[in-house]
């Protein structure tokens, strides 16, 4: 049914259907409340995915700046380590005497 939309008294385009039953037609003094309510509905949707973004990005940033003190900290470990290394690699290639640890005699060990 192909309905014809014509200009009330009130200046509201509504069909004749409108006219007839009251009910269907959801235009009250040319305000459309079905408009305002996506209209609401889509704004809420947006301010609440803005929201969820900023939280998203802020939780992220937080999680990054955990993980760069925790690899600041393994770099300083295996900085620590390869120090450590060095440095018995030069004392055990270095020393030709035989070290006293504890009142322990223990030989230089050769590495390989």
């Amino acid at each position: 049914m192909l309905e014809h939309f014509r200009f009330m008294s009130s200046g509201i385009i509504c069909s004749s259907m409108c006219q007839t039953n009251k009910n269907v037609c959801l235009t009250f003094s040319g305000h459309n409340y079905i408009k305002d309510l996506a209209l609401v509905l889509s704004l809420v949707l947006a301010l609440g995915g803005c929201w969820l973004a900023y939280v998203q990005h802020k939780y992220s940033q937080n999680h990054i700046r955990k993980v760069m003190r925790e690899l600041e900290a393994l770099q300083k470990a295996e900085d620590n380590l390869t120090n450590l290394q060095e440095k018995y690699v030069y004392f055990v290639t270095n020393s030709s005497v035989c070290c006293v640890l504890h009142h322990v005699h223990v030989p230089a060990v050769q590495l390989e």
